[in-house]
């Protein structure tokens, strides 16, 4: 439920943020190649903000304002969507981006399996954290 420090997210499946795992940029290649020592089929693409779905019920305000400015830096990484393009992490650098161009290209680790199973297996692995919706650190 939003409150004055969050917005609800569009479209999103509704889940509160500190169910939601968070994997750190160093800890993503390491996640990726346990996925993949699992015979997971992931690849790497391109597609456009508009076409991701996210999962996060609320985003914090105070957190999207601390990252407007850095928005040029934010397609350098890419986002680990499911089979079903549902985003696993980074909600907020995703909300900025499809803000300032809902059809800016955005890059992808695309794993193929359904959102449901991958989001199992990202909370199961050791190097995720949470946080709670107010939390308006990375």
């Amino acid at each position: 439920m939003p409150t004055d420090k969050t917005q609800p997210v569009d479209k999103g499946k509704g889940i509160s943020r500190e169910l939601l795992p968070q994997i750190s940029k160093r800890d993503i290649p390491k996640f990726i190649r346990i996925l993949l020592k699992h015979g997971v089929n992931i690849t790497a693409d391109v597609v456009p903000a508009f076409a991701i779905k996210p999962l996060q019920q609320n985003a914090n305000k105070e957190k999207l304002r601390k990252m407007q400015p850095d928005i040029y830096k934010f397609d350098q990484d890419p986002f680990i969507v499911s089979d079903d393009l549902y985003l696993v992490d980074g909600h907020h650098r995703w909300l900025i981006i499809k803000g300032a161009n809902k059809n800016a290209p955005v890059r992808i680790i695309h794993v193929h399996l359904p959102i449901n199973h991958l989001l199992k297996l990202a909370n199961a692995y050791q190097g995720t954290r949470h946080r709670g919706e107010e939390d308006d650190t990375a």
